[in-house]
């Protein structure tokens, strides 16, 4: 690249920073908003921290879906051709395009959300996922092998078979998918072909900027708001705290004065946000309405299941009364 087309593009590629910027805290603000809601918090506050990381979060996730269909469907329009596709007829190269890219984004977007299940699940998967999981992709791996020996024997119902091929891989793969039971993985399943048909959407404006006009920008806007929703309601609830997600950690607060729950001097919550003033916490994972507790009324907060005990002091042990005796 010669240094006249390099300070062509730098104000290309500035501008599109600053959209991407603007387009992820938009993103990362509208998904903590609706997370809050879900609890009951209004917080318009433009300026929260967690709007950052949410939104990082959204475009992270949002880029491997759209990198996966980058390598399953590429960058081809209807009227491109595909290379190795010259002896087939029209008809028949396009079925080819989208049985065979399809088959192939399933498979990646089943391995990548196995793989983003260990780091963002909000809790340990069973062994059902592993099993059912690989039951899935192995028996599709096979099916886009298959595809290409159909079309290179050159005979009749081969389109047909083809078909058939792919339509029973996708039922397995959502038959294994229910039965690992895991409701997370089945999110990120969603979330993969969600994003994945929003990228397929745009790939032609992606592709060359005079594609724009042929975008249809009420169907664009509503898919990028979908997903947006989506991604605020199911996903981000589901992501670890630790890795800046929605997740609610436990923790267990010790008071200045006596808990305002029970009476005594701590208590066991769950973390949701912070602010300047206080904490929003809830009593159980489960619950869905959230508690404020004012800074000034903590005294410390132990964060994991069992409050650190100092050396040498015992923990308190509740006093027992004994029980009345029968005898007169």
């Amino acid at each position: 690249m010669d240094e006249e087309k390099l300070r062509s593009r730098i104000p290309v590629l500035a501008q599109l920073t600053g959209i991407l910027a603007v387009v992820t805290y938009a993103a990362g603000f509208l998904a903590l908003s609706l997370h809050h809601a879900s609890f009951g918090i209004s917080q318009f506050n433009l300026l929260r921290p967690k709007i950052i990381s949410a939104g990082v979060l959204f475009f992270v996730l949002a880029a491997l879906a759209a990198i996966e269909t980058t390598q399953a469907f590429g960058f081809h329009l209807d009227g491109d051709k595909l290379p190795g596709t010259d002896n087939i007829s029209v008809p028949t190269r396009r079925h080819v395009r989208w049985i065979y890219s399809l088959a192939f984004l399933l498979i990646a977007l089943v391995a990548s959300a196995l793989l983003l299940r260990q780091f963002l699940g909000d809790s340990p998967p069973g062994d059902a996922l592993y099993k059912w999981a690989l039951g899935a992709v192995f028996p599709s791996a096979a099916a886009v092998a298959a595809i290409p020996l159909l079309f290179m024997r050159k005979r009749k119902g081969e389109l047909a078979a083809c078909v058939v091929v792919v339509v029973l891989s996708v039922l397995w793969m959502v038959y294994c998918v229910y039965r690992t039971r895991d409701t997370t993985f089945s999110v990120l399943v969603a979330w993969f072909l969600l994003c994945s048909y929003d990228f397929y959407v745009v790939r032609g404006a992606l592709k060359d900027i005079r594609q724009l006009s042929n975008v249809n920008w009420v169907q664009a806007v509503t898919l990028a708001m979908g997903t947006v929703v989506f991604f605020g309601v199911q996903v981000y609830p589901r992501i670890r705290s630790g890795f800046g997600g929605g997740s609610p950690s436990q923790a267990t607060v010790q008071f200045v004065d006596k808990s305002p729950f029970d009476g005594t001097g701590e208590a066991r919550v769950w973390f949701i946000d912070e602010t300047d003033f206080g904490f929003y916490v809830i009593r159980s994972k489960e619950a869905k309405k959230a508690i404020f507790l004012p800074r000034n009324t903590i005294a410390a907060i132990y964060f994991g299941e069992e409050p650190v005990q100092p050396k040498g002091e015992q923990p308190k042990k509740e006093p027992t009364q004994n029980a009345p005796s029968a005898k007169p």
